[in-house]
């Protein structure tokens, strides 16, 4: 795991907000009363561009969110009473609590309360946070992990695929029932499984954060089971609506060709019948 001699230096901040205004738009009068006009950007101006171009960019709550101090101070001093740069797991929890909890008990979260690593940062970067990824499985443990445990980085590659082919499962699985749905089917109780698969997901995606991603994995594998269940059902109601229609025009195909023979029947008749 990463470690650096600037621990906690310029670390995420889990609750920032984005578009930091400019000088001539601070004034507190034009700000609500209950948001502190912050004047970060005087003297942060590159933390506050990384912040706006990252995934915290449309969050109402600031650079005091995570750091503290006094945000609309110009005087270094009182802008900093109370700062802190070491951003404790309690700051990124504010926002991610489920995700802080199962960090907490795994080995990052012993390996953070060492300060061996730094936290969330390790893995999810300072200011400029991208949005979450399963790709970040693929790339973030090969930086810590890659010589001394490159059974870790596969495992973690194997995760990202795992996570990427059951949301293909449920794109799949949705697109089916869309097109059953189309056709004049009733998928109610589909969807409703489908929708609990998907809150099933977000569910769990948090405890990936404990690093034990064999039973992760094992989770995630039952969801894209059911997720496949429910597209097979969709695509059976599918072929069942293909097959009545084929039939239905081969009926209707001998019903017109019943009524042809029928006319042509009695014309024939008439014709043969002799006139008075």
């Amino acid at each position: 795991m990463r470690g650096g001699p600037t621990w906690g230096g310029g670390l995420l901040l889990a609750a920032l907000a984005g578009g930091f205004p400019g000088r001539g738009a601070q004034d507190p009068g034009s700000a609500p009363a209950s948001v502190p006009v912050e004047r970060c950007l005087e003297c942060h101006a590159g933390a506050a561009r990384d912040v706006a171009s990252g995934a915290h960019a449309a969050l109402e709550n600031r650079c005091t969110g995570c750091h503290g101090g006094n945000p609309s101070s110009f005087d270094e001093r009182r802008a900093h009473t109370g700062k802190f740069r070491a951003v404790p797991l309690s700051a990124c929890a504010a926002c991610h609590e489920a995700e802080a909890e199962a960090f907490a008990g795994g080995p990052h979260g012993v390996a953070f309360e060492t300060k061996a690593i730094r936290g969330c940062v390790e893995c999810h970067s300072f200011h400029a946070v991208p949005r979450p990824d399963h790709a970040l499985l693929r790339s973030s443990c090969r930086i810590c992990h890659e010589t001394n445990a490159p059974e870790i980085v596969e495992s973690g590659r194997q995760t990202a695929d795992d996570l990427d082919r059951l949301e293909s499962a449920l794109a799949a699985a949705a697109r089916a029932l869309d097109e059953a749905e189309r056709r004049a089917r009733i998928v109610r109780r589909e969807r409703e499984g489908l929708e609990a698969d998907r809150l099933g997901l977000l569910a769990l995606l948090p405890k990936q954060h404990a690093m034990d991603l064999e039973p992760f994995r094992s989770d995630v594998a039952a969801l894209r089971a059911r997720a496949e269940s429910t597209g097979a059902r969709a695509a059976a109601l599918l072929e069942e609506t293909g097959r009545r229609r084929r039939w239905a025009w081969l009926v209707g195909a001998l019903v017109a060709a019943n009524a042809l023979a029928i006319l042509w029947r009695r014309r024939t008749l008439l014709a043969a019948r002799p006139h008075p």
